[in-house]
This record gives C-alpha cells, structure tokens and sequence, in this order.
C-alpha cells in the first residue's frame, strides 16, 4: 500500500507541478543561422548533407497516425544551400519534440504510388526505416503543411521551382527522423521527370538518388540512437555515379530469418532423430524413413512457431501536420548535474558530486561519483558505458531476470535495444575483493580516495540499478543510498524517474535536454513535465495539449513494462514450440513404427535432447549476422560493491 502511494505521488506531482526555468536557449535553431555536416535539432545531432546550410524557417507542429492516435509535437526546420554552395538544393527537416513508446509509423510517400521509387525496411522491434523518391512542381507540393513551413507564404523565394526529392524516415520505439533532401539538376532534362514514361537517363537518375537515400538511412538511424561521436555526415551531390556512403543493407525479413534458422536446426536435429530412431528400431531403414518424415513435418511445425513469435507489426503512416512559427529565446531548465563517460552522460540525483575514481576495463570506461556531507557518504553512482561502439548485443543485467528483489522491471528487452532496472540492499564490502573473491578496480579505487580522505562509509545501502543500451552502445547506471535515510520502497518510487535521463544520456544527449534528477528523499518530479513545459513555453503546444500529455504521460508511466528478458523469451518460444514438436513426433513414430514403446521412448528422449538444440539455435540467431551486423548475445554483469542481503525467509 505504502508503495502504491507513493507511485501515485509521482504521477499526482507530475500533473501539479509548475515549470521551473532558469536559462534560455532555443529548442529549434534560429532563422539566418548557418550549419555544416550536421545540425542540432530538439536535443538531436542530425547528419546533414556536405555544404554550408542556412535555416530558412523553423516551426513546431504534431504527428499523428492514420490509426486515429493522439497527436504528438514535433518540430522541424528548412534549410538552403547558402553561397558559394548555392544551388537551390534545400533540406526539409523533422523530429520529434517528446519520445513516445510504442514506435512511428511511416510517411505517406513511402506507400505512395506516384513516387518515382520506394524501399522499405521490414518493421522489427517497433524500429523502422524507409526511403522514396518523387518529382514536384511548387513550394506547396515539395513542403506541404509541415511543421517546417511555419505558417509561411514566403518561402516559395527561397525554393526552387521545381525539385527532384530524396526522402528517408528512420524510426525506433521512442524517436524518429525524416530528411527531405530537394535538388534541381539541369541535367537529365527537368521536363523528363514528369512525363509519363522516362528514359533510361532519368531512371538511372532515380536509382542512383534511391540508393543515396536508402544508403543514408543507416547513418541517420546511427545519429539519432548514439552520441555525438557516433555522427557521420552525408554525401552530395546525390546525383553522381559515386554517392560516397556505403550500401546499406536491410535486416532479413521474418520470413527468410525463419528459413534460415530451420535450415540450421534441421541439421542438428534429424542427425539426432536418425541416429535415435535407428538404434531404438534396430534397423537403418525405419530410422531413416523416421528422420525424413518427422523432417517434413517438424519443419513446418517450427516454421509455423517461429512466425508466430517474430512476424512483424505493420507500421502504420504517420503524417506531419501543424504550423508554429517558433519563438526566440525559450527558457528551458537548468540543466541539473551530469557526469560524461565515453561520450554518453549520466545524470546525477541534486546535491554537491565529486569524481572519486574512473578506469578502463578494457573497452569499458567505469566512474565513481561521490556526494560526501559532513564527511560521510551520502550518495555514490558507479557508472559504466562502453568507450567504442560494439557488435555485440550486451543483455539485461542477470538480476533483471530475478523476482526475489524488491522491485525488478524490464521495459523492454529485444537484439536492438533494452532497458532495465531493479532495487536491492547490500552489505558495502571494505575489503580488496568483492563477495566472490572478484577485483572491482574502480570500487578499490574509490575506497581508497574515501579512506584517505576520512570519509565514513555506510554499512548496509540500498542500491538502484538502471540500464539501456541500443544495438551499438550501453549505459549502465548503479545509485546507492545510505539505507537508514533512503529505504526500498522510497528508491523504487525514485527508480521510476531514471528511464527517461538514462535513454536520453545513452545517446548523448542528457546536456542538451537539460533535465534534473532528484534524490530519492526529495519531491518527485518526472522529467516528462520539463520537456512538455518547455514546449509549451516555446508556443509549441498551448496549454490545454501540455496538460493533455502530462497526464497521458502519468497514465502510462508504468504501461511499457516487458515480462520476459530476451533470453527468457527465447526459452518460452522453445517451449510452445517443443509442445507442438512432441506431439508430432509421437504422431510420426506410431505411424511408422507401430510400436508403443518405440513410439514414447522415442518421444521422451526427444523431450530432453531437442530444448537443448532447439535453445542453442534460437540464441545463436539472436546474435547472428545474416541481413545485420554479426553479433554475440552476453550475459554482462559487472562486480558490485558489496554483498547482497538476502532478507530473512
């Protein structure tokens, strides 16, 4: 009950609290300003194509699905091509102002059978991507009623008449980007994009700037999910037989992964219904007439099986509507305390931090910030991320996967992306090791520094772990408290507060939302609120919407919650599989045999062997590089700083 409360305080205060401002640069960049290989854009670096940009407008609007959801805010600007690169060429650029939980949907042109080429990425694990080429007379076709338009009549001055147009989408669950690159080449001939049949010249036009915006989506996609390092720029010209970025290719589809996976499982598993069947008839024919016809049928079993789990959710359109022009100089908050580590930002619950330690374990960098009052520690953040971007896919934390904590929850947990957090009591550990006789170099570390600077260490603190990662990086965050001034159940209310600066400091991007953490003991006030009441200070929203998404957004605090861990879910997939499996097998073997004691030994076995083969196979393709980058699916953990204190039975 008492925890219940508290969980409504956060969502009552999250409704009730006013904006707190202190500083004020824009959310959007201001008209006249010049950008080159990348633009800043509502907390986002976004890869811009070579060559001086000048923001011609700038305006905040909504995106709304066709599907009837409500609308979300979302800002965008214009560029144009300043001198001496003036060309006419312009970018049309959108984000969104607020993440969302459940994924984006597709522009229109994407479906659209009047663009002059189209390429879609399978939606996987609500991330998409899409790219489309169209031909378009007038300032009204080639910008629409977007956001970035703002409202404006004039800028069909700064456009050109007419424009071939590069466009691309790229989104995850929580973010997206859309890019409209215009250009007007005097050669092939303009009027031939228009006509009803092109020549070979102009179709070799349009292959080539498709392949530059479907080489681009993987770029963009990079920037938008990773730090600032992670950035590249774009190419141009778009229309040359070199576009300068590599080929990007797209993930397999469900379908061929699903065939794929078989083709691996089958080799393992009808040697090992051969060799059984064989020796349990005693003769090599039933054995193998056994193993060819379970095949058959296994095959499509497992086919069937794994659609079921992985076909893919169709991306629904989602439109760019509404016109803000945005205003100067909007207050935003304070920015609050962060710490940098390998690119990626943490952010740090109010009070005075000191850095007390920071190594390298190998690809890893560790930091240790303390906040010390009246010498004695009153706070500590071990924070971890990795210092280049990996190919392996870093799982959930093992105490993700526990329900003896006092609270555990995964959000989500798929190869692309996961977020995850618990709350747990530990006994500090003093000595050189840690409970099973581990080195924990940056622990040792910090204990020295505390030690020689007369710092009295708790005893017994509580501990808030958090982390997120993306397909190339992690950020793993671990709190402690002094347990006689934060206890489980205040900390699991405070631990609500971490996804949204985790996920925004995993992509470096926690400075520029400029957004606090407050402690546990302090009133709760969910990062949510800033971001909304910036917008709404910015004339993005009016009152009415950010109350709207203010209490939307305490309606579903807890509504993207995921049971099962990656590796979890890969067993229970194996499961509903095994079930239809058996009773194939038995099926087959009767048949063929005849024989009841062939038939249930033979089913038994299988029981046993095959989860094994069937679970090795699932988690080898979860890692494997066929349509994506190869990968390992780890296990990591990291050493703690103290002894778990498991409560009386």
């Amino acid at each position: 009950m008492r925890l219940a409360l508290m969980i409504l305080a956060v969502c009552l205060t999250i409704l009730a609290t006013p904006p707190a401002y202190a500083r004020s640069p824009a959310l959007l960049p201001s008209i006249g300003q010049t950008v080159s290989d990348s633009i800043d854009l509502l907390g986002k670096t976004i890869p811009l194509p070579r060559g001086n940009w000048v923001v011609a407008s700038a305006g905040f609007g909504h995106a709304s699905e066709t599907d009837g959801s409500d609308p979300t805010p979302v800002g965008g600007v214009l560029l144009i091509r300043s001198l001496p690169d003036a060309d006419r060429a312009f970018v049309l650029l959108h984000t969104n102002a607020l993440p969302v939980r459940s994924g984006w949907g597709t522009p229109e042109e994407c479906d659209s059978p009047a663009a002059l080429a189209r390429n879609a990425a399978e939606p996987v694990d609500l991330h998409h991507a899409c790219s489309f080429v169209l031909a378009a007379r007038g300032a009204r076709r080639m910008m629409g009623d977007t956001p970035a338009a703002a409202g404006r009549t004039d800028l069909a001055e700064h456009l050109p008449p007419w424009a071939l147009i590069a466009g691309l989408r790229v989104s995850d669950r929580r973010d997206f980007v859309d890019m409209r690159l215009g250009v007007a080449p005097p050669s092939p001939t303009p009027g031939g994009w228009f006509a009803d049949a092109m020549d070979t010249e102009h179709q070799a036009a349009v292959q080539r700037i498709s392949d530059w915006a479907r080489a681009a989506r993987p770029i963009v996609a990079q920037a938008m999910r990773g730090p600032l390092s992670d950035t590249k720029p774009l190419s141009f010209p778009i229309l040359s037989a070199e576009t300068g970025i590599a080929g990007a290719t797209d993930e397999t589809s469900a379908m061929m992964t699903g065939v794929y996976k078989l083709a691996t499982y089958r080799v393992l598993s009808s040697s090992q219904s051969w060799l059984l069947a064989t020796m349990l008839s005693g003769s090599l024919a039933t054995g193998s007439s056994v193993a060819f016809w379970q095949g058959l049928t296994h095959s499509a079993v497992y086919l069937g099986n794994d659609w079921a789990w992985e076909w893919p959710r169709p991306a629904p359109r989602t439109v760019l509507l509404g016109s803000t022009p945005a205003r100067p100089g909007m207050p935003v908050d304070d920015g609050g305390q962060t710490v940098t580590i390998a690119g990626k930002q943490a952010a740090l619950p109010n009070g005075k931090w000191v850095e007390i330690a920071r190594t390298r374990e190998g690809a890893i960098e560790a930091v240790a910030m303390a906040r010390i009052d009246a010498k004695r520690l009153s706070a500590l953040a071990v924070l971890r991320a990795n210092t280049d971007p990996t190919s392996d896919i870093v799982g959930a934390p093992p105490d993700c996967g526990r329900s003896d904590l006092p609270y555990v929850v995964i959000r989500f947990d798929t190869p692309r992306d996961g977020y995850c957090a618990y709350v747990k009591p530990i006994a500090t550990s003093l000595g050189q090791t840690d409970a099973n006789g581990s080195a924990n170099p940056i622990w040792l570390q910090a204990l020295t520094r505390l030690r020689n600077d007369g710092v009295a260490i708790p005893a017994t603190l509580n501990n808030a772990t958090a982390r997120a990662r993306t397909r190339t990086n992690f950020l793993d965050a671990r709190y402690y408290f002094p347990a006689e001034t934060v206890d489980v159940t205040a900390l699991q209310a405070w631990t609500l507060l971490l996804q949204e600066p985790m996920e925004l400091g995993l992509r470096g991007r926690l400075e520029q939302a400029g957004l606090t953490l407050p402690s546990p003991s302090e009133e709760p006030v969910h990062a949510a609120v800033t971001r909304i009441r910036r917008l709404q200070a910015a004339g993005a929203i009016d009152q009415t919407e950010a109350d709207r998404l203010i209490a939307a957004h305490a309606a579903s605090i807890d509504a993207e919650h995921q049971a099962w861990s990656l590796w979890k879910r890969s067993a229970y997939k194996i499961v509903s599989y095994r079930i239809a499996a058996t009773i194939d097998s038995l099926a087959v073997s009767w048949v063929i045999t005849g024989s009841v004691y062939q038939t249930l030994a033979y089913a038994g076995i299988n029981i046993v062997i095959k989860p094994f083969l069937a679970y090795a196979n699932e988690i080898a393709w979860a890692g494997a590089g066929v349509g994506k980058p190869k990968a390992s699916l780890l296990s990591a953990d990291f050493a703690d700083i103290g002894t778990e204190i498991v409560p009386p039975q």
